[in-house]
């Protein structure tokens, strides 16, 4: 599984922060309609630039809410849940989640497009997270639609990459199908800290736009590292 730990940033805050990625991005990244040429862009990019968010001021702002309050990171979302990896160890959301763009990825392995859009997830994340010599902010939580537990864990295991997954039999699940609209199956929901969702065609964004899209994703959610201070 891929690195999980926190993400450095610079003392000027969110907007150099943001441009940053969006100079790095764009050094990188040539955006194109077709999934074939997203595959073979997934799969020969590697990010080399320095994410700069300071694991030390990452853990500062993770610590306190407004006024200065102590809270934890995802506590408007997955706060006090435990999330499972691949191999089936249980993990703390707050700890793995905090000051990541998160996708939850809401799929089923009985579903064809699920099982035709599940390789080029894991192909997007591991080239941003999981091959990665500095692992970008970011988390996939796998949100299952499976008729079991046992089909959920046949599937995670055969297709899915090295991210997380919202136990099967966690009621939650159902809440959050039902917070964001869930009437079919695979959908990919980039959210923010707060569950504020930034789009809902993450699928499609990935399909057609590569990498670049986490771009848009970054900014859109820069307001989590707004509190950085020097």
């Amino acid at each position: 599984m891929g690195s999980r730990k926190g993400v450095r940033a610079p003392g000027r805050g969110a907007g150099a922060w943001a441009r940053g990625c969006r100079g790095f991005l764009a050094a990188q990244v040539s955006p194109g309609p077709a999934l074939c040429q997203c595959r073979r862009r997934l799969r020969s990019q590697r990010w080399e630039g320095a994410w700069g968010v300071g694991r030390e001021r990452s853990r500062r702002v993770a610590a306190r809410g407004e006024g200065g309050r102590p809270r934890s990171a995802m506590v408007d979302l997955l706060g006090g849940r435990r999330l499972l990896t691949r191999e089936g160890a249980a993990v703390e959301a707050e700890a793995a989640l905090q000051n990541k763009v998160v996708a939850l990825y809401f799929a089923a392995g009985r579903c064809a497009p699920s099982r035709d859009f599940t390789p080029l997830l894991c192909d997007f994340y591991t080239a941003l997270v999981g091959a990665a010599p500095r692992p970008a902010p970011f988390e996939v939580v796998f949100v299952s639609a499976d008729g079991s537990a046992e089909e959920m864990l046949d599937f995670m295991r055969e297709l899915h990459g090295a991210w997380l997954a919202l136990p099967f039999h966690d009621p939650y699940r159902h809440e959050l199908k039902k917070r964001y609209n869930i009437t079919a199956t695979p959908k990919l929901v980039i959210v923010k800290q707060s569950g504020e969702v930034i789009t809902s065609r993450g699928r499609k964004q990935i399909r057609e736009r590569g990498l670049a899209c986490f771009q848009s994703w970054v900014e859109a959610a820069a307001d989590v590292f707004q509190n950085f201070s020097g």
